[in-house]
């Protein structure tokens, strides 16, 4: 192990072999890949080799709150995580790609119902979302960490080969929490002052933008790209109106 390896895991209180599996899978990140959950999945799937690993970077609090009995019910705590591991890949890509709390928490209570065993009465419908809501504020931010420690391997890696530091890389942790698709959708919410992250999925594709190459796209030019269709939106309909 190296000791910017060792740096990285005293510095943000994660066990060595962590940063180490990370960094060794680092050159088979999927660079061709432009979207959040893309990039969250890859992560996730590293964690799920050693599946009990999955508490170094969401609070055991954080699950127990979203998946309840689906998660505290259970005789094989390994097989456990790597069930919640994919559940986290599924909520990640709902949350990113304009689902709503509602339609997320359709989708928690079945995989909860599901999963909870022998219990005398199933998990309770929230009329507010109780469950997707917790996964937003508490777990989201978890999955942000991780891949903050991604970007950190990623600045020594990339100083060590003199390379370049992928910008989408950079941009993720934010990316997990506040549910952008992808760079477009992260400069479009930058852009816009009000509307929901549901609002701004629907907004994204109504632009018929192209779509980003790689995680190498820079902000410069994925803002450039954003306000240009925006604009072009813009004077489109107001032709229409004329």
């Amino acid at each position: 192990m190296l000791e910017w390896q060792k740096e990285i895991a005293i510095r943000n209180g994660v066990p060595p072999r962590l940063v180490e599996r990370l960094s060794e899978a680092f050159n088979h990140a999927p660079v061709g890949n432009s979207s959040t959950d893309g990039w969250v999945n890859w992560l996730l799937d590293i964690v799920a080799e050693y599946p009990l690993d999955l508490t170094i970077f969401v609070k055991e609090t954080a699950l127990i709150s979203v998946f309840g009995r689906a998660y505290t019910n259970t005789s094989n705590p390994e097989a456990t995580a790597k069930r919640i591991l994919e559940a986290l890949k599924v909520l990640v890509s709902k949350w990113c790609r304009g689902c709503t709390l509602a339609q997320i928490e359709e989708w928690l209570l079945e995989f909860i119902r599901k999963h909870e065993e022998n219990v005398s009465q199933q998990a309770n419908q929230s009329s507010t979302a109780q469950h997707a809501r917790r996964f937003a504020i508490r777990i989201a931010p978890d999955i942000g960490f991780l891949c903050g420690l991604l970007g950190q391997i990623s600045a020594y890696k990339v100083a060590e080969e003199d390379g370049i530091m992928p910008p989408l890389i950079e941009m993720l942790p934010q990316m997990v929490r506040t549910g952008d698709y992808d760079l477009h959708h992260t400069a479009l919410r930058q852009m816009s002052t009000h509307p929901s992250r549901v609002e701004l999925f629907e907004m994204l594709f109504e632009l018929n933008l192209p779509s980003i190459a790689n995680a190498y796209a820079t902000m410069d030019v994925v803002r450039e790209e954003v306000t240009s269709a925006v604009m072009l939106k813009s004077f489109t309909a107001l032709v229409d109106k004329q």
